[in-house]
C-alpha cells in the first residue's frame, strides 16, 4: 500500500508486506537489557524503532549511535513512536526522553537496505543503527592516531584503515557521539584533517573537548549476535563513478534497473553506508546515464549494487 502526501491510499501491493522492521519474527525466548536503577529513555535526537541501539548504563539513555561502555541491543516495534511532525502520517521515532527498551536476544524482522544473504552475520551501522549483512568477523573498526581541537577538527597522523564520512570516533579523551562529517585536507580517506559533528550536543556543552594526540578508533559498523535467516536479493548491479558534487555517472548495468530511492554500496571500503539515489538526470530511464546521490564525495569508478530496502528475519537462535 502507498500513501500520497495527504495520507490517502494511492496504491495496493500485489502481496502484503510480511512485517514492519522491528516486529517479532518468532516465539523463541527473548531477552531485554536491564535498565539498572531507573528506566532507559531515548537519547538526544530520539530513537529509531526496528534498528540496533546502544544502552548506556552511565546515562540511562538508549541511542542508535555507537557508544563505548554500552550494551548493543535491538529496538522492538511496539507502537511506542509519537508523531510530532506537523501533519505527519507515521513515524519510527521514539521522542527524546521517553521510555525505551532494547532486546539482546530473540527473532525479529529487520530492514536490509543493501541486500543480505541467509547465513550472514548482522552488523549495526555505528551512526544510525541500521542493519547490514556481511561475513562473520568482518572488521568494522580500526585504530587511528589523532588529536582533536575545540573547533571539532580531528587531525589524523596515522591510520590503519580508510576513513570516511559517517564513521564514529571514540577514544579515552573523546566523548561519545562524535562522528566524521567531512574531510578537510589530506589524501582521501587517509591522514589529514576531518571535521567532526556531535550526535549528542548535551555531551559537549557547545564546544568540543581538546584532546592531545592519542590512539583512537574509527568505527563504521559493529558485529551483533544476530544472523540473517533469509536472503534479501539485490535489485541492480552496475558500474559507476561519483563526482565530488554528488553526480553519479553510470557506465554499465549488468543486472536490474536503477531508480530514485535505492541505496547503493560499492566494492571499495571508501564507499560510505547509506548512499541513496535522489533522481536521474540523463540517459535511458533506469539504465546508463547520470544520477544525483545524497553524498558529496568523489568515488572512483567501480562495481556497485543497489537495493530499495526489504525486511528479512534475523535471529540469535540458529
Amino acid at each position: 500500500m502507498g500513501l500520497n502526501r495527504n495520507g490517502f491510499q494511492c496504491a495496493v501491493n500485489a502481496q502484503p508486506a510480511p512485517a514492519e522492521a522491528g516486529d517479532f519474527a518468532g516465539t523463541n525466548p527473548r531477552a531485554s537489557v536491564q535498565a539498572g536503577p531507573g528506566a532507559l529513555v531515548a537519547a538526544v535526537g530520539g530513537l529509531r524503532v526496528g534498528r540496533f541501539a546502544w544502552a548506556n548504563p552511565a546515562t540511562g539513555k538508549l541511542s542508535n549511535v555507537y557508544q563505548t561502555g554500552s550494551q548493543l541491543c535491538f529496538v522492538h516495534r511496539e507502537q511506542q513512536g509519537i508523531i510530532t511532525e506537523f501533519l505527519g502520517k507515521a513515524t519510527e521515532l521514539v521522542v527524546q526522553g521517553y521510555p525505551a527498551d532494547g532486546n539482546t536476544r530473540g527473532d525479529f524482522w529487520a530492514e536490509f537496505l543493501l541486500g543480505a544473504t541467509a547465513g550472514q552475520k548482522v552488523f549495526a551501522n555505528a551512526l544510525t543503527g541500521a542493519a547490514t549483512a556481511a561475513a562473520a568477523g568482518t572488521s568494522g573498526a580500526f585504530a587511528i592516531t589523532a588529536s582533536l581541537a575545540a573547533t571539532g577538527i580531528l587531525t589524523v597522523t596515522v591510520t590503519a584503515g580508510v576513513l570516511a564520512v559517517g564513521q564514529v570516533i571514540t577514544g579515552a579523551g573523546v566523548p561519545n557521539g562524535l562522528y566524521i562529517s567531512a574531510q578537510l585536507s589530506g589524501s582521501a580517506g587517509s591522514t589529514g584533517t576531518y571535521q567532526l559533528a556531535a550526535a549528542f550536543a548535551d555531551y559537549i556543552s557547545g564546544t568540543f573537548p581538546v584532546v592531545g594526540s592519542e590512539v583512537m578508533a574509527a568505527t563504521t559498523r559493529v558485529e551483533t549476535n544476530w544472523t540473517v535467516e533469509q536472503t534479501v536479493p539485490v535489485v541492480a548491479a552496475f558500474t559507476a563513478d561519483i563526482s565530488v558534487d554528488g553526480i553519479m555517472t553510470v557506465s554499465a548495468i549488468s543486472a536490474g534497473a536503477l531508480e530514485p530511492g535505492q541505496y547503493i554500496t560499492g566494492v571499495s571500503a571508501a564507499v560510505a553506508d547509506n548512499i541513496r539515489i535522489i533522481n536521474q538526470l540523463t540517459g535511458t530511464t533506469g539504465d546508463t546515464g547520470t544520477y544525483t546521490v545524497n553524498r558529496l564525495e568523489e568515488i572512483a569508478s567501480q562495481t556497485f549494487t543497489a537495493h530499495a530496502g526489504q525486511v528479512a528475519k534475523i535471529s540469535t537462535w540458529n
